[in-house]
């Protein structure tokens, strides 16, 4: 089977109905161990309409068959997902189109919480020596709704990977990711340690089936060293190792790529590098 991607000259412009809210705390404790805490705490909520995006070749033939119990209850040859599909004089799918259209509207909301600290470590009896600072993000994605078609549900993808449609590049959506930095810096020298972690995702495509058999993909984390030299005002050496442990992205069962969103560390790569302002 083959497929065949398309523009669309007729697309209408999408609209989007944004709400976000946030609080905001600063310490002010005295105690140097308090005194440099902050917290953030941020909730969105994003409703697009007439969205730009694909049907895919899983999701056209998925909704054929009805696969999700709601897109072709009777079966109708004359269906719209069914009509993406070209057969051979045999009855075989030889196309299978994949059209972009404006779809009919997804919805996205979630939660970032932020903290960050910073002490020096003269301020706490320890000499000296510099100044430790951490920065954590703990970020919650409670919905991502797409409805293909107007007057079909909506299924929520969130927690999945391999649903392609609004974003070719991004097709991992897990429900929890965390990223943390843990920085030292003594006079011209700075080392960070990073470190990110992804939740579980189930298989998009057994979004809305009753029993699922497709498999997802199990949590992932990867670790990155970084460390930079102030040579002078002009000049800073950079060097780090990411991808520490040698992590590999998840395999999972899709005819999608690796998601370049969430996990662009494929393999462990050295860098040095030098910076200088004329």
């Amino acid at each position: 089977m083959s497929g065949v991607a398309s523009g669309n000259l007729d697309l209408k412009e999408e609209t989007a109905d944004t709400w976000t809210a946030g609080l905001v705390w600063q310490s002010k404790f005295e105690q140097p161990w308090l005194s440099g805490l902050s917290a953030s705490l941020d909730f969105y909520d994003i409703k697009v309409k007439d969205a730009i995006g694909v049907i895919t070749a899983s999701v056209g033939l998925n909704r054929c068959f009805n696969a999700d119990g709601q897109s072709n209850p009777t079966y109708d040859p004359n269906n719209y997902y069914c009509s993406l599909t070209t057969r051979n004089v045999n009855g075989g799918i030889e196309t299978q189109l994949q059209p972009t259209l404006n779809l009919a509207a997804y919805e996205v909301s979630g939660l970032d919480f932020q903290t960050d600290w910073r002490i020096r470590l003269d301020d706490v009896g320890m000499g000296d020596l510099g100044t430790v600072s951490l920065n954590l993000v703990v970020s919650r994605l409670l919905d991502y709704r797409i409805q293909n078609l107007e007057g079909a549900p909506f299924l929520d993808y969130a927690g999945t990977i391999g649903n392609a449609q609004i974003d070719s590049g991004a097709i991992g959506f897990p429900k929890w990711k965390v990223a943390a930095n843990l920085t030292y810096e003594y006079g011209p020298a700075t080392a960070t340690v990073s470190y990110r972690w992804y939740d579980s995702m189930t298989h998009a495509s057994d979004v809305g089936l009753a029993n699922p058999t497709l498999p997802g993909v199990k949590d992932r984390q990867y670790v990155d060293l970084t460390g930079s030299w102030r040579v002078d005002q002009k000049t800073t050496l950079r060097a780090g190792v990411l991808n520490v442990f040698d992590t590999a992205p998840p395999v999972w069962t899709g005819a999608g790529a690796t998601d370049l969103a969430l996990y662009d560390l494929l393999q462990r790569r050295y860098f040095v590098g030098l910076k200088r302002r004329f």
